[in-house]
């Protein structure tokens, strides 16, 4: 098809348009993990910008005697060709790879990044690969899981992850925390692997946000020149780095973070052995879960967490006035542990005095228990558990820690 007498009369302009389109060896392609309109020809893969559209309608305007279709026609076909020319580039990667039959999925995090050889380390490899595979299969899949690689400086920690990537478009390290879903939409567009860098010193505030971002399977927005909201579903994992040992401030819900220690990266090996990483967990993918469901792995992970998480100045001082074992302490009596005491005082007591407080007990064990329990005079009390309630013995400051005299409180602050 040659002038566009034919295009544009003959045929539904779109139809017509492709096959054009088609005689100049261009294919417009909708790029299926990053939603963008591509141009695949003799020149490769180019993606379809406002400039490129403008060349294609003077290019038909020129071969038609400057019969110039408008803006928007070219567009509105342009995008229902690449619809009906979709292709998604990691599935069709996926679907080109073949399995040797040696495991690796469970111990490339120790291979490569020297991980130490734990049955949860080597969950943790295989289920974060194996949730990249379903979330490209599954867009929008549950998934509520991010792996931290917790290591020195300058490791190479996120090369290690990009190399996992034969496509470096496919990784991205541009994650910011907090942002509006449309800015998440637009960082993230053709991404499978995501790294959140750097988590050191976040605040919990921040820590909130991540484990929000983290939890979320879809994002919608209005995008740019977009005439109606649109519904992204997830098609990434995410990675997180950090420097530091301690560096979650938030107490609960840090189930999330699947935290891994490094001493080394290999980006050259991991590359060298991707597309057999990758092979395996197609094959894996279908029969693993995508959460910890051992309650030995649930319960080493927690340690793990626990060591990361930061309690707060007061964790030492408590610890060493409090007596090992299943506790019971009324909430208002612990304050005397850190020299609060009287009504006076701890009305004057704020917010981050609380927070404090509950950080250190968490850091010891306690949870705090605000009804459901009675002391040994039947009354109700708020107070902090350590154990089985049931067993749990009543303790204030003063009852003996060991054999001799209880310390005497040291005071925190000048009343």
């Amino acid at each position: 098809m040659g002038r566009v007498g034919q295009i544009m009369g003959v045929d539904r302009f779109d139809v017509e348009l492709e096959a054009w389109l088609a005689d100049r060896q261009w294919f417009v392609k909708r790029n299926r993990l990053s939603y963008e309109l591509e141009i695949h020809g003799p020149n490769g893969i180019i993606p379809i910008t406002d400039e490129r559209l403008a060349e294609i309608r003077f290019t038909v305007a020129y071969a038609s005697n400057n019969k110039e279709p408008a803006k928007d026609k070219i567009a509105d076909a342009v995008s229902l060709i690449g619809e009906r020319r979709a292709y998604h580039p990691v599935l069709d990667y996926l679907a080109g790879l073949r399995w040797d039959g040696v495991h690796r999925l469970d111990h490339w995090l120790v291979d490569y990044f020297g991980a130490e050889d734990t049955p949860l380390n080597r969950a943790f490899g295989r289920k974060i690969l194996c949730a990249a595979v379903r979330r490209v299969i599954h867009p929008g899949c549950k998934f509520d899981a991010m792996l931290v690689l917790e290591g020195a400086q300058d490791l190479g920690k996120s090369s290690g992850i990009r190399a996992l990537c034969p496509d470096q478009a496919w990784f991205t390290d541009q994650l910011e925390i907090g942002a509006d879903p449309k800015i998440t939409i637009e960082r993230t567009a053709g991404a499978w692997l995501a790294e959140m860098p750097e988590l050191d010193g976040l605040g919990r505030r921040d820590t909130n946000r991540v484990k929000s971002f983290i939890s979320t399977t879809h994002d919608r927005a209005r995008l740019a020149y977009g005439r109606f909201a649109v519904t992204r579903p997830r098609q990434f994992v995410l990675f997180g780095t950090t420097n530091e040992s301690r560096y979650l401030s938030d107490l609960t819900g840090n189930r999330r973070f699947w935290i891994v220690r490094v001493i080394k990266a290999d980006p050259t090996e991991i590359a060298a052995i991707r597309d057999q990483l990758w092979a395996e967990a197609v094959q894996a993918e279908r029969a693993e879960n995508l959460w910890l469901d051992d309650p030995e792995l649930k319960a080493a992970a927690a340690e793990v967490v626990r060591e990361a998480s930061d309690f707060g100045p007061w964790l030492e001082l408590l610890e060493s006035r409090i007596p090992e074992g299943a506790l019971k302490i009324p909430a208002v009596e612990l304050w005397k542990l850190v020299g609060i005491d009287g009504a006076e005082s701890i009305n004057k007591l704020t917010k981050a005095h609380h927070a404090l407080m509950r950080a250190a007990m968490a850091g010891l064990g306690f949870e705090r228990r605000d009804a459901g329990l009675r002391d040994e005079a039947g009354r109700k009390v708020k107070a902090y558990l350590r154990g089985d309630p049931h067993r749990a013995r009543w303790w204030r400051p003063g009852d003996p820690i060991h054999e001799g005299p209880p310390d005497e409180p040291q005071s925190l602050y000048d009343w």
